[in-house]
Order: structure tokens, then sequence, then C-alpha cells
């Protein structure tokens, strides 16, 4: 006896088909959203970064100017 000719069977395996392809799109939406939540985190440390290189750079500037200023002194 196959499935094909036992209704009980086939519905579940209808059922199972069911159910493992709404595990498969509930897989697919949490890598998505897995994914973009990575994504976000990523953006938010490089612009806390980018910014962190800016100040650092500024200081760096002001240090160089007091630097030649205290030069031009001795």
């Amino acid at each position: 006896m196959t499935a094909k000719n036992d209704e009980y069977l086939m519905e579940a395996t209808k059922t199972l088909y069911n159910l493992n392809a709404d595990d498969m799109v509930r897989q697919r939406c949490q890598a998505r959203m897995d994914a973009e939540l990575q994504e976000q985190y990523l953006l938010k440390k490089i612009d806390t970064l980018t910014a962190e290189n800016a100040a650092k750079d500024a200081e760096i500037e002001s240090l160089k100017k007091e630097l030649a200023s205290l030069q031009q002194n001795v």
C-alpha cells in the first residue's frame, strides 16, 4: 500500500509538507531579521568609530599646533 492509495497517509504527508514549509519560511524570516540587526549594529559602530576618529584627528591637529608654537618659543 502506498501513500497515493491511502487518504489518511496522503493527508498526513500534506500536513508534514506544510509544517516543514512553514518552518523553512520562519527560518528564512529569522535569518533576515538577524542580518538586519547585524547591519544596524555595524552601521552604528561605524558611525561611532568615525566620530571618535574625527575627534582624535582634531586633537592631533591641535597638539601639532601647540608643539609648533612651543618649538618656536625655544
